[in-house]
């Protein structure tokens, strides 16, 4: 599975912009704040499971959604599609800005949350730490460990300024203290996964996690960056489908099975 269909919504008042691809238990992939990628991790998912991908509105030139003011609202809207067009339960992949989404849904909604994976997630930021830099050249060398895989961007400008305008909405890289509040909460099994390489989420906000969630697992990918789907994504589809399909099972092996 190469490509993905793309479906219009109307979800709480306003539009939402879906693309869909693959069969089977549902999974839904949460974007990073760069926006939706057909990566190769992605397609791998979709070999085994149904994908489906929301466009957080206002990203890729598609319409605002009048109900979003916080993170929080937005996590509603991601719900609110799952319980209609997901059959009422899935598991979720996120990426960075996704996984802050994530936690939020599972919080909120976990009833509807299966399990999940986190790849270097945002919204746990501690002040001072990691960051996104202004500069175009420096944030790029911070996204990639291997610029290399990095797929040739060709979006105009105004989408670029757009999709970061969106997430500066939504507060950026910041440490919500109340979700941080909520993570011994949540009940769904997690995989959260580093890059070893990763200065723009550092490695306190991962040791946070699996400290807070109780059902919860930590692993590195070696030799990965932020952008752990570019940089090294046929680990990261080996471990993330291993771990949704062995769940409570699951066991992050040693040496070249798991990080390396």
């Amino acid at each position: 599975m190469s490509y993905f269909t793309e479906g219009a919504y109307t979800i709480n008042g306003g539009p939402l912009t879906v693309r869909t691809a693959g069969d089977g238990r549902p999974v839904v992939h949460l974007h990073s704040a760069g926006g939706p990628r057909t990566s190769q991790t992605v397609k791998q998912l979709a070999q085994a499971h149904a994908v489906h991908q929301p466009v957080c509105p206002g990203f890729e030139g598609t319409p605002r959604h009048p109900a979003l003011a916080a993170i929080t609202d937005y996590a509603d809207l991601v719900a609110e599609y799952i319980k209609n067009h997901c059959g009422g339960e899935c598991d979720i992949v996120a990426e960075s800005f996704g996984g802050w989404v994530a936690l939020w849904l599972a919080a909120r909604h976990p009833d509807i949350v299966g399990q999940m994976v986190l790849e270097a997630p945002a919204g746990l930021c501690p002040p001072g730490k990691g960051g996104l830099p202004a500069d175009p050249q420096e944030r790029f060398a911070k996204l990639y460990a291997h610029p290399e895989n990095a797929p040739q961007d060709n979006r105009p400008v105004e989408v670029l300024q757009g999709n970061g305008a969106v997430f500066m909405d939504f507060g950026g890289l910041v440490f919500d203290e109340a979700l941080a509040a909520k993570l011994p909460e949540i009940r769904a099994r997690t995989l959260v996964l580093m890059g070893t390489l990763d200065e723009i989420i550092p490695p306190e906000t991962g040791q946070l996690l699996k400290a807070k969630l109780p059902l919860s697992h930590l692993t590195y990918i070696w030799d990965a960056a932020h952008s752990l789907e570019i940089d090294q994504p046929e680990k990261v589809a080996a471990i993330a489908m291993d771990f949704l399909d062995r769940g409570e099972s699951f066991i992050v092996r040693p040496g070249k099975d798991a990080a390396e």
